[in-house]
């Protein structure tokens, strides 16, 4: 192991013990701002999901592991109204284009795999029991994320975006290009008067499986 991975490895337990071992008067806001968004404590550490301290501010973070199974870094969210994101280390950051956030929790079922935007989208579709979904963390995959799917024997593909256009814009080019790459490719859109896939949730989390259930069948 060099010495970066080494590191980056004491970083993430230190990260993911900050989260497990909160307490009231050091990381309250990053609880609180999950259970805002619909999230428990568990739902965030069995990810491997972490909370420190960037730019004197509270950040969760997500480790971000390459395909060989390696950690090359982390998505970091701002504990904050407003949505910030930053990828770490900020001296060498890593390159998302041949890693996935979410890759060791990844549970590949009928050979088929469902693309949120965000990363609270995907834990929202976690909580309903879909674990063979990944978060793009924005609009676009990379070649080399789309060489691992083929080499997965990932043939279906489920897009889910945001519903903005933003993201309607964005799953229409991925379809695009997916399909190019030979993958039978599926846009599915929020039936409901929702932003995204966490908002949706947050709307119905008593039933929530169910709902999800519904909003993915075609």
């Amino acid at each position: 192991m060099d010495v970066r991975t080494e590191r980056l490895n004491e970083l993430f337990f230190v990260y993911h013990k900050n989260l497990k071992n909160q307490s009231k008067s050091k990381y309250s806001r990053a609880v609180n701002y999950l259970k805002r968004r619909g999230f428990n404590l568990q739902d965030f550490l069995k990810v491997g999901g972490g909370v420190g301290y960037l730019q004197n501010k509270e950040w969760l973070n997500l480790p971000l592991y390459s395909f060989d199974g390696n950690l090359i870094g982390f998505l970091n969210r701002k504990v904050s109204y407003k949505k910030e994101f930053l990828y770490t280390p900020f001296n060498k950051p890593p390159s998302k284009s041949e890693a996935f956030v979410g890759l060791r929790e990844l549970v590949i079922k009928d050979n088929s795999i469902y693309l949120v935007e965000g990363d609270f989208d995907w834990l929202a579709f976690r909580k309903a029991g879909i674990l063979n979904s990944l978060p793009l963390c924005g609009l676009t995959i990379s070649n080399q994320q789309a060489q691992w799917l083929k080499q997965k024997k990932i043939k279906k593909i489920f897009i889910c975006f945001d519903n903005d256009l933003a993201g309607k814009n964005g799953a229409k080019n991925l379809k695009e290009y997916l399909t190019k790459q030979g993958f039978i490719t599926k846009v599915i859109e929020i039936k409901a008067a929702a932003k995204d896939w966490n908002d949706l949730f947050l709307l119905n989390n008593s039933n929530w499986s169910a709902v999800l259930t519904n909003q993915l069948l075609f």
